[in-house]
């Protein structure tokens, strides 16, 4: 199975890291989120929405970024999640945090990004321009606001 982050080479580091790995709803490629930079993200957050701590990822195959949860009850949950051990490709990133249109902006998630340690700040805006996000729903049905929408 391939790498599934954003890289330019396939050069990867011998470290084996426990992941979360989620489908892509539209082309059924995997995505890996590290455990650690799961639950590096969540510390000291507040629960929303009944304990539920979806992520935004991004699908390299088909740029296309959407919501994920491994719990089950989540809007979110990917009944094809899965916890697997996968060599370490890269550093992931808290891209952003992407807010619903909703009068308040309840609902908040986080875009995690993984990528390899030579791309530049550029190199990342630029992928950062091709990717598909505006078809997000928070669970109250407003939509999820893309920041790159084209």
């Amino acid at each position: 199975m391939g790498s599934q982050i954003c890289a330019r080479s396939s050069e990867r580091l011998l470290a084996t890291v426990p992941c979360s790995m989620f489908i892509c709803r539209t082309c059924r490629a995997p995505i890996k989120l590290p455990d650690d930079a799961l639950k590096q993200r969540f510390l000291g957050l507040a629960a929303q929405l009944n304990n539920v701590f979806p992520v935004a990822l991004v699908c390299v195959v088909c740029k296309r970024v959407d919501v994920f949860s491994s719990q089950l009850g989540s809007p979110y949950y990917d009944p094809n999640w899965r916890h697997i051990t996968s060599l370490q490709d890269g550093k992931t990133e808290w891209l952003s945090t992407l807010l619903c249109k909703g009068d308040e902006n309840e609902f908040r998630v986080p875009l995690l990004v993984t990528w390899t340690a030579d791309f530049t700040v550029q190199e990342k805006m630029d992928r950062t321009n091709t990717w598909h996000g505006d078809n997000m729903l928070c669970p109250g049905g407003h939509p999820i606001f893309w920041p790159w929408s084209r």
